[in-house]
């Protein structure tokens, strides 16, 4: 369709001009003054005159026509004059649906209905009117990544949409409602899809938040109720304090503060203090009642002795010396409240169990006197830093075999290290980290040594493997730095991956399968810079630590919508949430997106076959719990002019028409001078 249209239609107020044109001709004088010299010319001039005065009249008339054209042509430029084609497939009465679907929406009232529940409703009633007068519409279904579920739809296809409505309220114990955060912002950046077909579609979003800055082309739908109101757990967490555990905990009303009053806040430690060979102690419960003077978090915390019982936000409630928590299966944090939404209302705190990881260090003789040297300073040092930085996840406990003792383990440690020996033996229960090994081969070792290459106090470099220098084991050690003067001629090690060379004979290898595991270090750092060439060598032994005992999850609690690193020390990782559902991966390290609250079990069989089994909690965004949330402005999708619409302008054409009107007033008033 193409119609007529005025682009700038602000233009219009040149039409004043007209009047002011009007006004002139009414002030102007309408006669000449002029001097006779007889009267017999004077008579003469009168004759002519009467002859003359219909074609003047007529003229003026032309005339005064001509400059209101002309005034007319140069205003209707001004606004920018246009023939507008209007895709045909544009329909005036378009509609685009924008649905949170974000936590908060799970809000009950108190005739126990959503608020997702309600915006479906207020979406049906709208379906059916557009159905009605014959229009099209799109639904945006907005969570964390919006997306279309209906795009452009009318006639038998609406029916669809209507049945998929029904479908995310009926059929099932729960809402077709996510438990994390909608990108708002970006479901109205999709908006523009439909915009760029039909700029006029209309916009409507059923939240139940409220903007500082709404659009003018984008009505908002609220659907909260007046009844609504929340008590939230928004965090919780343990932490060490004088070798025991305090418990701090979050806690929030949103909503109308008199309707929650005095609300009851329950910790429960499950097993805490457990020893070896226990299975199962009597849990701790404490209690606090809190109440709320404003919408701010109250912190509670349940620690010994607290230096006071308020300060501020802050509630401290006394734990007695008996009930000092050193370690814990899990602690359970409880609010009891007949609150609007329920999600919030647990939190599990994990971690206060370590997993144990024993560690045997041996040191042979470092030159052929066969006397073992004891202890190195700087394993020694690098192991007890390493028990300190990963304390939190592991309880780590280290074996020294002292100086002059020859009897070693092979069995029953999860990490072996040997300097300056070759065991005859290779453990198989654990990881192995062999530092300049002795002469010879060992049963398992997968490799052998030839000789021991002496430089005579020339500093050799290593280099690092192409494909190879990002290995893990290489994570923050600058091995070409590294310079050796006496290595470990090494050979038979086709199945290690080789880190670095010296001489172009392996100085770093590292190997990891189901069988074996072994780390070689081809030289001593007694004739290496290693230990002192910016901390290189605790790297190294961090990496040791990490590529062999990777953690499983860098944490133990989450919210929704988080995406997480998994690993694992075996060749498979089960992951089961609340509701029993299982993924396993297999691929290390895989990303884990967690979609639901509650507690998520992480199950391995370690390559040693060692049974793991880990927990993490995943809770409500903390954005999600606040129900009554005012958000800052909206952005405003961009409504397109296209290449099918309003493209050819008239400007050129009323510039003619002017042209010409300008010339026909010239002539016209040079013919009244005449």
């Amino acid at each position: 369709m193409t119609i007529f249209k005025l682009l700038a239609p602000l233009g219009l107020l040149g039409l004043l001009s007209i009047a002011a044109l009007i006004i002139i001709y009414i002030i102007k004088p309408n006669y000449q003054q002029k001097f006779i010299s007889t009267t017999f010319i004077w008579k003469l001039s009168l004759k002519y005159r009467r002859k003359r005065i219909p074609t003047s009249r007529l003229r003026n008339i032309i005339l005064i026509i001509c400059q209101i054209i002309i005034l007319t042509i140069a205003t209707l430029i001004m606004t920018w004059p246009s023939v507008v084609t209007v895709n045909t497939n544009a329909s005036e009465n378009e509609t685009i649906v924008i649905l949170d679907a974000s936590a908060s929406m799970r809000t009950l009232d108190d005739k126990n209905v959503t608020r997702f529940e309600r915006a479906v409703n207020e979406i049906e009633t709208l379906v059916e009117k557009t159905e009605k007068n014959s229009g099209v519409i799109s639904l945006i279904y907005a969570d964390d990544d919006p997306d279309y579920s209906f795009e452009r739809v009318s006639g038998e296809q609406t029916e669809e949409l209507k049945k998929a409505l029904s479908g995310y309220v009926e059929g099932s114990d729960d809402v077709l409602c996510t438990y994390g955060t909608a990108d708002i912002d970006k479901a109205l950046e999709l908006c523009e899809k439909v915009l760029l077909i039909n700029p006029s579609a209309k916009i409507y979003l059923f939240t139940d938040k409220t903007y500082a800055y709404v659009p003018d082309d984008v009505t908002i739908v609220n659907v909260n109720d007046g009844s609504e109101y929340n008590i939230a757990i928004l965090n919780a967490y343990a932490e060490r304090d004088d070798n025991y555990y305090y418990v701090s905990v979050d806690v929030a009303c949103y909503g109308p503060l008199e309707m929650a009053g005095q609300i009851d806040l329950y910790v429960q430690v499950q097993n805490p203090n457990l020893s070896e060979g226990m299975t199962y102690s009597q849990p701790f419960i404490w209690t606090a009642k809190v109440s709320f003077e404003s919408d701010q978090p109250v912190n509670v915390v349940f620690k010994i002795s607290p230096e006071a019982e308020r300060v501020g936000n802050r509630v401290f409630v006394p734990i007695s010396e008996s009930e000092k928590v050193y370690s814990f299966e899990s602690i359970n944090v409880s609010v009891i409240a007949d609150d609007s939404f329920g999600y919030d209302n647990t939190f599990v705190i994990y971690g206060g169990t370590r997993l144990p990881l024993k560690i045997q260090y041996y040191s042979g003789s470092l030159d052929d006197d066969n006397t073992p040297s004891g202890p190195n300073p700087f394993f020694v040092a690098a192991l007890n830093a390493m028990r300190s930085y990963y304390g939190q996840n592991y309880e780590i406990t280290v074996d020294e075999i002292m100086e002059g003792e020859t009897n070693y383990a092979t069995a029953n440690y999860d990490l072996y290290v040997f300097e300056h020996v070759m065991p005859d033996n290779i453990p198989t229960d654990g990881v192995v980290f062999l530092v300049d090994p002795c002469k010879g081969a060992a049963n398992g070792a997968g490799f052998r040594v030839d000789e021991v290459v002496d430089t005579d106090k020339v500093d050799k470099y290593l280099m690092t493997s192409g494909d190879l220098a990002d290995h893990p084991m290489l994570k923050y050690v600058n091995a070409d730095e590294i310079t050796v003067t006496r290595y470990c001629k090494l050979s038979g090690y086709a199945d290690y991956d080789v880190l670095a060379t010296v001489d172009g004979h392996p100085a770093l290898m590292a190997k990891k399968d189901r069988d074996e595991q072994i780390a070689v270090m081809a030289f001593s750092v007694h004739y290496s810079n290693l230990s002192i060439s910016k901390g290189n060598f605790v790297n190294f032994i961090a990496n040791i630590m990490e590529y062999y005992f990777p953690n499983t999850v860098e944490g133990h609690s989450f919210e929704v919508g988080e995406k997480v690193r998994l690993d694992c020390r075996g060749d498979s990782l089960t992951v089961e949430n609340f509701n029993s559902s299982v993924v396993t991966f297999n691929e290390f390290p895989s990303e884990l997106v967690l979609d639901a609250p509650g507690t998520y079990k992480l199950k391995q069989k370690t390559y040693f076959n060692e049974d793991v089994t880990e927990s993490v909690f995943v809770k409500v965004p903390s954005s999600e719990c606040e129900i009554w949330a005012k958000e800052d402005g909206l952005n405003s999708p961009y409504r397109y002019v296209f290449k099918e619409d309003a493209i050819s302008d008239l400007l050129l054409y009323f510039a003619i028409a002017l042209f010409a009107f300008i010339l026909a007033e010239w002539f016209l008033q040079m013919r009244e001078n005449v």
